[in-house]
């Protein structure tokens, strides 16, 4: 009984580490969905000169896509970065 006990914790785990590869996937799939929508606004700002917002859009695309690696590594990995096994 012990084995196929520990046969399907493995095997849950397993589908679990899957589950969350998948959906950190999507996660870093919307990020860059919501950095393509930003950076079309990147324009409209230039066009009425409102150039300080220009700015602060540029450092949320760039915080975007720190936490976008972050995801994205982790679906290719199945570990975070600071996980140290």
């Amino acid at each position: 009984m012990g084995r196929k006990r520990h046969k399907d914790r493995k095997r849950l785990a397993a589908f679990e580490r899957k589950a969350d590869e998948r959906t950190a996937r999507f996660v870093a799939g919307r990020l860059g969905d919501i950095q393509q929508e930003l950076a079309d606004v990147l324009a409209d700002l230039r066009a009425f000169d409102h150039y300080e917002q220009v700015v602060d859009v540029g450092l949320c695309l760039w915080r975007l896509e720190g936490v976008k690696r972050k995801y994205e590594k982790f679906a290719e990995r199945g570990a975070w970065e600071d996980d140290k096994d």
